[in-house]
């Protein structure tokens, strides 16, 4: 596998697979999927041939360029996109309680 990882915290942000073709300009990466402006090499480290842990997923890990570390702050993006729609519904609920004691 192929990870990119950001520079400043040495999260691993993506992977790829070793057939993918990734590369890693100064200011973008352009792979066989995608190109994304803003991540490049003042930014972000390519490694390769890497064996990704169990349950990696974008940003769940730190990498030096040798070893795997869980990364604490990690949330899963499904439990996280679930609160905030729990969040939403309560505000939007509320609003619209209050416009509704507002206009009787």
């Amino acid at each position: 596998m192929k990870i990119l990882v950001r520079k400043s915290d040495m999260v691993a942000v993506r992977a790829f697979q070793d057939s993918e073709n990734v590369v890693l300009d100064q200011d973008k990466y352009v792979s066989t999927r995608d190109i994304v402006y803003g991540v490049g090499r003042k930014t972000h480290a390519l490694y390769q041939n890497v064996t990704l842990p169990e349950g990696f997923a974008p940003e769940k890990f730190f990498y030096n360029g040798s070893v795997f570390a869980p990364n604490p702050d990690w949330k899963d993006p499904a439990t996280v996109r679930a609160d905030e729609d729990a969040a939403w519904a309560g505000t939007d609920k509320d609003r619209l309680e209050k416009l509704a004691r507002e206009t009787r």
